[in-house]
């Protein structure tokens, strides 16, 4: 994503779901699914990056810095659609 390329970046998170999700690495998964939440947020899918992010917010009660990383995301989210509160 840093680099650019939105394509490759949605490979590189989505890879990293399936092998977290396999290898029960929550952390990860929770991770890869703020990468996917922001990705569609990206592409301008609002409702897609809301459900994304949401479930990677119940998975990280105990990883405050990935917790931290999807509510920043769900404040961009915000204010995409224009929801300041």
């Amino acid at each position: 994503m840093y680099a650019g390329s939105l394509r490759r970046a949605g490979r590189a998170a989505r890879r990293c779901f399936e092998v977290s999700t396999r290898e029960g690495l929550l952390r990860h998964r929770a991770g890869s699914l703020g990468n996917l939440g922001l990705l569609a947020l990206c592409a301008g899918k609002a409702d897609v990056a809301e459900s994304l992010l949401t479930d990677g917010l119940k998975l990280c009660d105990s990883f405050s810095f990935v917790r931290l990383a999807l509510t920043d995301s769900r404040a961009n989210l915000g204010l995409y659609r224009g929801q300041l509160d």
